[in-house]
């Protein structure tokens, strides 16, 4: 070949893996022995080497390719002893490195190429790289206890490989079989009856015995677990079950360096910064938790600390070498507990997280009262851009009315470590890192963070904010800085104008969303064309503007986003994007009524065609939330005309609820559609005891009566009248018409919707 095996492109591998298939068919034919298996071996191991680097679909499919066709082959190696000892021609067989090249080559493919092979297949494929890596696993022992081929037996590599891929799999269930596969290896190499104390250090194999490596990639895979998808049957586990689980893992380890007296199987500073990951999952105190974490690590890593804060390397030459092989928390470690408290979504967090930061950077006795940030290991840890976009992350999710002034302190900080800027962001505190050597520069994810800090302020200063950053990232690269907007900052802005409360907010927000569109057409940057919640963003912006001024053009905008995200971003509307427009006209103030029944007129044709698609189009179809907001629009119309046609689009929209089949109603429907019949119907007349008659029959139909929906219908019809019922009239005229007094069935349901249904099974 004319290029290192490296070097070579996809197609040039698949060219070469042809030519080694017709090289082996002619060897084949002639029955030509293979002289040296080492350097045959070392051929396919090279270009499956560079296969498994690429990280494609395709890509793993071809490294797998290059180990069938050795597998398959009918090549001999030339006077090679076989098991009984006699020395006989063999066929040739792949090595151990081969197997493990295959099933990496399926744990490295990128999450965007198994997403772009599930849409292209039209079905999931989340798992396919892990049951293929698993089943080369499988091979390998039935091959093994089939022919005693020592090179067919897997060791601890084979399944660190296949952790690794489901670790990179981001599902649960994959998580399930990490566990599964960690307890297989620990049951074959003998490690379970060792540790139980039922066999001696003689029964262990040490080629497969589990290594701190492998715990860690099953400790990765578990800290990976809240963020995967949910494909598992049953209740999904708490964060403190997996953490729990986490602690076993760090404890077996332990064990098992205490029993082998070897303290390469301890856990490490890898370990404890994957269990410090973990606490950013807990609902509550997981800055507290992930302190307590690094509290212990601090602890374990007095003795390599000097009195004069520098790291005490004894036999390794360097500090990664050292945090390999012990627990010495470095910048991860800090950067874990501030994303813990980011992660808090308080003011507590943001607080903490803002005192952990000025403990790594500044000379200063007074900046925090506890003790945790002031051991000696503070003096070696320097923050890096990471550090400071957690703790701009953990502004924008605090909820602090200054969350915005405060991000962007922190942002001028890292432009411009300047004494002015250090003034504001440290109360007078000195550097104590000199700034040549703190090495941080904002990135996009910097400028994101703080754009969603200022689009948290929810008023017009906030979004002029939010833009202006994005102004100044575009500018900074076009003046030949390295990092420019992504699809997120524009979405940001263009959602800080939807929440902006300004009466030109959609007109604004589509801007920003054509200047998306011109930044990515004229400097030609690879997947910055808009995304889905680009458009959610540009929608809600529209549908905030027509409620704010009812402006029937607003209204046609929000509709043609609708169109345009199909048209141009090939995403289809779902019935939630449809929602936001039918919520527009209970939005509107009572000063634009024309305007507003304008657009339930309207609206109300949308959900007839919705009603008529919702067959073929389930995504389309619409729900409860649907109804509700529908519902509400027929209330609240001053001029008699409109009043009276709103009473009966009112009635046109219940029907559609009886006949549709992909709503399940709720009671809370039949308490606003009584709600807006008695704000409709003011007097007392035979119309509105018929449809309440009918109302309340549909709601008893379905088990859907309440109390709530008794005492809107007693204050809509007089007693006798309500007595009168059919419905009512079963109980007799000396009780009260409540619940208990009704029958049971009339209520099975109540309170039971969609999502308290969901919630419910979840429960189980």
């Amino acid at each position: 070949m004319s290029k290192e095996a490296f070097d070579l492109s996809y197609q040039e591998l698949c060219d070469a893996h042809n030519k080694l298939e017709q090289y082996t068919k002619r060897l084949e034919e002639y029955d030509i022995l293979i002289q040296d298996e080492y350097k045959f071996q070392q051929t396919f191991q090279k270009l499956m080497s560079r296969c498994s680097r690429l990280g494609s679909w395709e890509s793993a499919e071809l490294t797998e390719q290059y180990l069938t066709l050795v597998l398959n082959s009918k090549l001999r190696v030339a006077s090679r002893y076989n098991t009984t000892g006699e020395k006989k021609d063999m066929k040739i067989s792949p090595s151990r490195q081969m197997f493990t090249l295959a099933m990496d080559a399926w744990a490295s493919v990128e999450r965007y190429q198994v997403t772009s092979r599930q849409k292209k297949l039209g079905r999931n494929v989340t798992l396919v790289p892990v049951m293929r890596s698993k089943e080369i696993l499988d091979f390998m022992w039935e091959e093994y206890h089939q022919k005693k081929d020592i090179n067919m037996k897997p060791d601890v590599i084979h399944y660190t490989t296949g952790l690794q891929s489901m670790a990179n799999a981001s599902s649960k269930k994959a998580v399930q079989m990490a566990q599964n596969l960690l307890k297989d290896a620990e049951r074959r190499c003998g490690l379970t009856e060792f540790l139980q104390g039922s066999q001696d250090l003689s029964c262990l194999d040490p080629n497969l015995v589990p290594d701190r490596a492998t715990y860690n990639t099953l400790l990765y895979c578990l800290s990976k677990y809240h963020k995967c998808r949910d494909d598992i049957q049953g209740r999904s586990h708490s964060a403190q079950y997996v953490m729990g689980l986490m602690k076993e893992t760090m404890n077996k380890m332990q064990l098992i360096a205490d029993k082998l007296n070897d303290d390469s199987w301890i856990p490490n500073t890898r370990s404890y910064n994957l269990l410090l990951m973990s606490c950013s999952h807990m609902p509550k105190g997981g800055g507290q938790e992930a302190e307590k974490i690094l509290l212990e690590m601090i602890e374990k890593s007095t003795h390599l600390i000097d009195n004069s804060g520098k790291v005490i390397l004894g036999n390794y030459d360097t500090i990664e070498d050292l945090e390999e092989n012990v627990v010495l928390p470095n910048v991860k470690s800090f950067n874990n507990v501030i994303n813990a408290w980011a992660h808090s979504e308080s003011e507590e967090g943001a607080i903490r997280s803002i005192q952990i930061l000025k403990h790594l950077i500044f000379e200063s006795n007074d900046i925090d009262s506890d003790d945790t940030f002031k051991q000696p290991i503070s003096k070696i840890i320097v923050p890096d851009t990471v550090t400071f976009n957690l703790v701009i992350n953990a502004f924008s999710k605090s909820g602090l009315s200054n969350a915005g002034e405060r991000a962007e302190e922190i942002l001028n900080f890292m432009r411009d470590p300047s004494q002015e800027n250090t003034k504001a962001l440290s109360m007078g505190s000195s550097l104590k890192v000199p700034i040549d050597e703190l090495n941080i520069f904002p990135d996009t994810i910097t400028f994101n963070s703080t754009i969603n800090a200022w689009s948290k302020d929810n008023s017009l200063r906030g979004a002029s904010k939010a833009e202006k950053l994005l102004n100044q990232l575009i500018q900074d690269f076009e003046n030949g800085g390295v990092h420019h907007p992504n699809s997120a900052t524009f979405n940001a802005v263009i959602n800080a104008w939807a929440v902006s409360g300004d009466s030109q907010c959609g007109s604004k927000a589509e801007k920003v969303f054509q200047k998306m569109k011109q930044f990515q057409t004229s400097h030609n940057i690879p997947n910055l064309e808009p995304t889905m919640a680009c458009y959610n963003s540009l929608l809600a912006a529209y549908c905030s503007q027509c409620e704010h001024s009812g402006s029937i053009q607003s209204f046609e905008s929000a509709l043609e986003v609708l169109v345009r995200m199909e048209r141009e971003g090939g995403f289809s509307p779902k019935t939630l994007h449809y929602n936001r427009i039918f919520s527009i006209p209970n939005k509107i103030h009572s000063q634009h009524e024309e305007k507003r029944f304008f657009i339930l007129q309207k609206t109300k044709s949308i959900l007839n065609e919705m009603c008529q698609l919702s067959t073929s189009r389930t995504t389309f179809a619409p729900d409860v939330f649907t109804f509700n907001h529908m519902i509400k629009a027929c209330y609240g119309y001053e001029d008699e005309y409109r009043n009276r046609e709103a009473l009966f689009h009112l009635i046109d929209i219940y029907n559609m609820l009886c006949d549709s089949e992909s709503c399940e109603p709720i009671d809370q429907i039949y308490i606003n559609m009584l709600r807006t019949l008695q704000n409709i119907l003011v007097e007392n007349t035979k119309d509105r005891a018929l449809l309440c008659e009918e109302i309340f029959r549909k709601c008893c139909e379905n088990g859907l009566l309440t109390n709530a929906v008794l005492k809107i219908i007693a204050s809509l019809l007089p007693p006798p009248s309500l007595r009168r019922l059919e419905s009512c009239q079963l109980v007799p005229s000396s009780k009260p018409l409540v619940i208990s007094n009704l029958p049971s069935e009339w209520s099975a349901n109540r309170n039971v919707g969609l999502n308290q249904r969901r919630n419910r099974k979840r429960r189980k």
